[in-house]
Parts: structure tokens; sequence; C-alpha cells
């Protein structure tokens, strides 16, 4: 079976087989997008605090050992 003319490239139309530009994002996508950057930003800030926290007990930890 032969493809159809509509899946084709065709000469002389550049963008022909290329599907329609991307609709832009609506407010609700653009909003769920936001707080899913914002939670990933809080987590990351989270986990950064949590490694300090566990930097200084290892070194108070350490400190004491060798106390």
């Amino acid at each position: 079976m032969r493809p159809s003319a509509a899946g084709r490239a065709q000469p002389g139309r550049a963008g022909a087989c290329l599907p329609n530009a991307a609709p832009l994002l609506s407010l609700s996508a653009l909003k769920m997008l936001f707080i899913i950057r914002w939670a990933e930003l809080k987590i990351f800030l989270f986990l950064n605090k949590l490694k300090s926290i566990f930097k200084l007990l290892y070194f108070v930890l350490i400190s004491c050992i060798n106390y």
C-alpha cells in the first residue's frame, strides 16, 4: 500500500508534512507547571538543609569520638 499524499513531503511545500504548531498552554496548565516547579524547588531546598544538618551532626559525632 502506498502512503497517503498527506503523510508525504511535497516538493515546494517545506513544512507540509509537519503538524500545526502546538497551541499555547492554557492558564490551568501553566498554573500546574508553576506549582510543580515551586514544589521541586522547595524539595531541593529542604534536602539541602537536611544535608547540612547531617554534615553538622557528623562533625559533632567525629569531634566527640576524637575528644
